[in-house]
């Protein structure tokens, strides 16, 4: 999700790429960006509903994720109005 976020601009800041890094543990983000741009919009939210059913299984797991959303954007640097919006639409999905 944070990487499909940080791609609506289609530029990642070296301040997303940190933040994601340490978000999710996963040093190889290129892998994960080819995959996101491999995709369309519509099957990137087939892929983070399955997640939500598969990883986001209590009401403390969702929070979690929508702190995570919340503080993507905050983020050094300008965050553009499809992030922002996406964020905003990504929140209230899970």
């Amino acid at each position: 999700m944070l990487v499909y976020c940080a791609e609506m601009n289609y530029n990642i800041s070296q301040d997303e790429l940190q933040f994601i890094k340490g978000k999710t543990g996963i040093a190889d983000i290129e892998m994960i960006k080819a995959k996101v741009d491999s995709v369309s919009d519509a099957e990137a939210l087939d892929v983070i509903d399955d997640f939500k059913k598969t990883y986001l299984t209590s009401p403390d797991k969702e929070e979690k994720v929508r702190k995570d959303l919340e503080a993507f954007l905050k983020t050094e640097g300008k965050h553009s109005q499809l992030e922002n919006v996406l964020v905003h639409i990504l929140k209230r999905l899970v």
